[in-house]
């Protein structure tokens, strides 16, 4: 038997990277550990803080609670940084994720977010240079 092999972006297009099964009822201790990272954020309203959050939300499922609680700015970052690296390893997903990052950066008025995206922007029209130079 040959595998047939399929780039990333092919696979991610078909959808056969999606779990098959249905999501399971929040556990007490995975709402709770959800719960604590709200009041972790509300109190420091940080990019670190809010990257606890939105992890802790995506492992349990629970990205609906968080997203609610303004973290748009955060999550629009973590976009735009994730979306550079993949810039600088020159990924498959490069251009998908750049473009993403920077239509939902678009969405958002805050002078971090502008400062981050027009740097990926930049990046983006080098990215034929040798970054090292």
């Amino acid at each position: 038997m040959i595998p047939r092999w399929r780039d990333f972006k092919t696979t991610l297009a078909l959808g056969e990277l999606h779990n098959s099964r249905d999501a399971e009822p929040l556990s007490p201790n995975d709402q709770e550990a959800v719960a604590r990272r709200i009041a972790e954020f509300q109190v420091d309203r940080d990019i670190w803080h809010a990257a606890d959050l939105l992890s802790s939300a995506f492992v349990v499922g629970d990205l609906k609670r968080a997203s609610s609680q303004g973290i748009s700015k955060y999550r629009a970052m973590a976009d735009l940084y994730l979306a550079r690296e993949e810039l600088i390893a020159s990924t498959p997903v490069a251009e998908t994720a750049v473009n993403r990052a920077l239509v939902e950066a678009s969405k958002i008025e805050d002078k971090e977010v502008a400062f981050i995206a027009e740097q990926v922007r930049n990046l983006e029209a080098n990215k034929g240079t040798n970054i090292a130079d």
